[in-house]
């Protein structure tokens, strides 16, 4: 195999594993929203929502800190990433009639990834419809 193939392949098998890892996260979040229904407050569903992936055996970080680089320096400003899924899924989670655009911009312009394993882009899960 010349390096492009080779390239491909383990591209090829970097998506697969994240759509799968994408594909457990969506489920478990539907399940969450099926037990619990809309209404409640994000903390109460992102609680849920961690024990959801606990007993799927899905390993996740909670509540992890972004921080802003600024001049060389990394400043602490107290900007948060609800959940981190196997350190490649990073996910904001809300409980809102519909996503405004400041949600989305937040959302998107979290920051660059908190490590290299972070592959996907940030991801909402509204559990408030």
């Amino acid at each position: 195999m010349n390096k492009n193939t080779t390239k491909n392949t383990e591209n090829t098998e970097v998506r697969k594993k994240l759509n799968g890892l994408t594909k457990s996260v969506i489920g478990a979040a539907i399940e969450v929203h099926r037990a619990l229904g809309p209404g409640l407050l994000e903390s109460a569903y992102e609680i849920c929502f961690c024990r959801e992936l606990n007993l799927q055996e899905i390993r996740f970080q909670r509540q992890v800190p972004i921080p802003l680089e600024y001049k060389g320096v990394k400043l602490d400003c107290g900007s948060r990433s609800d959940v981190i899924v196997e350190e490649t899924l990073l996910l904001e989670l809300k409980a809102v009639d519909a996503l405004r655009d400041g949600i989305r911009r937040r959302v998107l312009n979290s920051g660059p990834p908190l490590s290299s394993s972070v592959r996907s882009a940030p991801s909402v899960v509204n559990s408030g419809l």
